[in-house]
């Protein structure tokens, strides 16, 4: 055992942080302490305090709080909370650094309460000896019911109390023969048994002591004195503990070595996902999925049950955050080389940006509401991602040209701007050699091409004339809002007979079409 110990303060730092007086504040209460030992238990909690009538406005919230890279979370738990689908609470890791997720779906879940805790127990990673602060970091995010989120951060300094008089006694084991501790400088220490003498001695000058005796059966209770010259005897009591059996740890069956693969396969695609311009529910949700996965790649023990319980949740997290968004002209068929039609660039940017809850009225004269068209064309219509051909006409049934879908693409995937407007940019790069400066749709293949969305043939043009197929569609409007799955040939199964693994855009229609992690969903 190292001669340095732990002298734990028993005062609390309360740090409050009322971040959002309408209707959420929370307050983390740390733990005081001087000397920190490796190994040594920490205790935070994290309170969570709604303004009455919380439920008539506010939706859902979520808390994230990010530990010191110092500290280790062993366990978190909610008190009074009973388990419901529509709340989480979770641990994950980020740079080294134990986060703490705690998501509620519906506040409505709460029956009203106005408080809520958090105990979280934490360890020392290492020895602290008196100094440097512990730094915790909490965000608190949430969305009322009109749809509007709110969010803030707060930093949380602990720093080590002023050190004074304690008397610390390590768990003693049965049969063991040393009890160490730590106490006042040269202390006397003295080990009772009810009232016999069991053993004694001294503490060194920095307070650290190991006093040899004989050892003790299970359940025996012990009463620990600490003697110093001129000052007032401190007592502490314990209770020798059951000696626990080092068990050899099992191999891992295949069953959970191959779940822990899929695992971390979909971690590390589902980490890379773009959330940005998602509903809060779909994101928190993915990120409450990603938080457990990240536990139970590490978590010691781990059962094969488990990973089977959330594979699948993983995955529908997944897919609600990237949806399909193509089908194939048949079960057996995708086309890939067939012209889009006018009406089928409609319906599939109604797919993707639809909201499937509001009825699209067109207004076009050869639109016929009742087709399977007709809405989409009027959602199209509605969002000025597509126009008519003039004289009140849509034409659904005609081809579009590889411009006219560059046309909508740039309007759906508009280059990102900073909010440093005024820092001179680059001028756009020329477009492709067969599109020149006057062409009306100049602009819209050049920002594509910026964008690294659209790509030349093998001779750098980019054919603006020829009609635009399904798969070359696929791969545009998948790198403008996803980009291209890593676990196609993994894990992908491909419907399609007139699609080969050796086609150029094979990866990208087993993803439109929600082919490509097929052989997860058995």
């Amino acid at each position: 055992m190292k001669k340095k110990f732990l002298f734990l303060v028993l005062a609390l730092v309360l740090i409050p942080g009322a971040i959002f007086a309408e209707d959420l504040s929370a307050t983390l209460i740390q733990p005081g302490f001087y000397n920190g030992k490796k190994g040594q238990t920490l205790t935070y909690n994290f309170d969570l305090d709604l303004k009455s009538g919380y439920e008539k406005r506010l939706k859902s919230f979520n808390v994230s709080l990010m530990m010191d890279p110092n500290l280790k979370v062993q366990d978190v738990q909610v008190e009074g909370l009973k388990k419901d689908k529509n709340w989480r609470l979770t641990t994950s890791t980020l740079d080294g650094k134990n986060i703490v997720n705690f998501t509620v779906d519906q506040v409505d879940i709460l029956e009203g309460r106005e408080k809520l805790r958090l105990n979280i127990t934490t360890s020392l990673k290492k020895d602290m000896d008196g100094k440097g602060d512990l730094k915790n970091t909490y965000v608190l995010y949430y969305m009322d019911k009109t749809g509007k989120e709110k969010s803030d951060q707060k930093d949380l300094v602990t720093t080590p109390s002023k050190e004074k008089q304690d008397l610390r006694i390590d768990p003693l084991k049965e049969n063991a023969t040393i009890l160490q501790g730590q106490g006042p400088a040269k202390a006397k220490i003295r080990i009772f048994k009810g009232k016999t003498l069991l053993a004694e001695g001294y503490a060194s000058q920095e307070g650290t002591f190991e006093i040899v005796m004989n050892p003790q059966a299970k359940g025996t209770q012990l009463r620990v004195e600490a003697l110093v010259q001129g000052q007032e005897k401190l007592t502490k009591d314990l209770v020798v503990q059951e000696k626990v059996s080092e068990e050899k740890p099992q191999k891992p069956s295949k069953d959970l070595e191959e779940n822990l693969e899929k695992l971390r396969d979909l971690l590390t695609y589902a980490k890379a996902m773009p959330i940005e311009n998602r509903p809060l529910e779909e994101a928190s949700r993915l990120k409450a999925m990603i938080a457990l996965g990240d536990y139970l790649e590490v978590k010691t023990n781990l059962e094969n049950k488990e990973l089977e319980d959330l594979l699948p949740r993983l995955l529908e997290s997944m897919e609600a955050i990237q949806p399909p968004f193509m089908k194939g002209t048949s079960k057996t068929s995708f086309a890939p080389n067939k012209a889009m039609t006018r009406a089928e660039v409609a319906s599939v940017l109604y797919q993707i940006k639809g909201n499937k809850g509001l009825p699209y009225m067109s207004s076009f004269k050869d639109v016929d509401q009742g087709k399977w068209y007709g809405e989409a064309i009027g959602f199209v219509e509605d969002q000025g991602y597509m126009q008519g051909i003039g004289g009140g006409r849509f034409e659904p049934n005609r081809e579009i040209t590889k411009s006219e879908f560059a046309a909508v693409a740039a309007k759906l995937f508009r280059p990102t701007v900073e909010k440093n407007s005024w820092v001179k940019r680059p001028e756009m790069t020329p477009a492709f050699p067969d599109v020149k400066r006057d062409y009306w749709a100049y602009e819209a293949i050049s920002s594509l091409k910026d964008q690294g969305i659209v790509t030349g043939d093998q001779k750098g043009l980019y054919h603006p004339e020829k009609t635009m197929t399904r798969s070359e569609c696929t791969i545009v409007l998948l790198r403008g809002m996803y980009g291209e799955s890593p676990l196609v040939k993994k894990y992908g199964i491909n419907p399609f007979k007139d699609v080969k693994e050796s086609h150029w855009a094979y990866g990208a229609i087993l993803q439109a079409t929600g082919n490509d992690l097929q052989q997860l969903k058995k």
